[in-house]
Formats: structure tokens, sequence, C-alpha cells
């Protein structure tokens, strides 16, 4: 299976952890993986990338975006007709520019988003994609907020134990 990933990698935070034990985990069974990651200008990194590693666009802090910054997003990557195409923290990457080529990603994969967001993003652009599934961790923020966002069929929830 072809899966393409947008997140952060190989950086320390949460996000990027949880990027990479999926990430990782499918390359070794076997899946052809690209994960497109933000040059990460500030923050440096914990590791060296893997091949399957493209620095293709800029991270943002929180509602940081602008729409005139078109330059730093490279589309090239995403046209790689991916069979299931992840992103993980949406609020934080180029939401305009990534909009703009989202249909032609949906034209063959399945589209998948990953809650990573504490509470209801301001960026009006977030409510403009149309994922498959939106995956969801945590009960608080889809109590919260994500369940007046998504339809109830699209909103996936998995409850992590620790045992």
């Amino acid at each position: 299976m072809k899966i393409g990933m947008m997140s952060r990698w190989n950086t320390s935070c949460g996000v990027s952890m949880h990027t990479e034990l999926v990430g990782r985990a499918w390359v070794e069974m076997g899946h052809n993986v690209k994960i497109l990651a933000p040059r990460e200008e500030t923050t440096p990194l914990t590791d060296q990338d893997e091949s399957y590693v493209v620095r293709c666009y800029r991270f943002y802090a929180r509602g940081r975006e602008t729409s005139q910054d078109t330059r730093s997003f490279d589309r090239n990557p995403f046209f790689d007709d991916f069979d299931i195409f992840v992103v993980q923290n949406l609020e934080r990457i180029p939401m305009n520019q990534l909009i703009s080529i989202f249909p032609k990603i949906k034209k063959t994969a399945k589209t998948v988003l990953v809650i990573h967001e504490g509470e209801a993003p301001e960026n009006p652009s977030f409510y403009k994609f149309e994922f498959d599934e939106v995956v969801c961790f945590d009960e608080r923020y889809r109590d919260r907020f994500l369940r007046n966002i998504f339809p109830q069929e699209k909103l996936i929830y998995y409850l992590i134990i620790d045992e």
C-alpha cells in the first residue's frame, strides 16, 4: 500500500513521536511510505531523516499561517497517487496551500485526519477539508468540539488503555 503522511518528524514533540511510531511500523510492514514533513526552521532535529522523508513545507505556530506564504510549499511530493493520505495536526500546516491540491489527492487516496488539536481551531480553512475519516484519541476533544465539526460516521475514537 502507498501511504503518504503529512506531519512533523524527528522533532521533540508528541505529534512527531506519534507519526514516527506509526510511520516506522508501516515501513516495517512493507508499505511504501512517504512522510511529508515541514522544514524545521526553529526546532533542531532529533535524528537524521530516513530516505522516505521529504521536507516540503513550512510549519506554523498555532493560528499563524498567512495566505501569502506560497513559496515555502512544494506541491510536487503530494502528487504521488497515494492509497491513503494521513494528516496530523492540521492547524499547524499550510492549510491554504493544502486545500488547493486536496481534491487531486482525494482522487486516489482515502484521506484521514488525526486530531492533536485540543480545541476548535480558529482558522476557517480547517473547516473546508472533507476527510474520509477523522481519528481522535481523547474523548474530551471529541466531546468538547469534534462532534460539532465532523459527521458522526466519519469520527473514529480510539481509547488507549495503558496496561
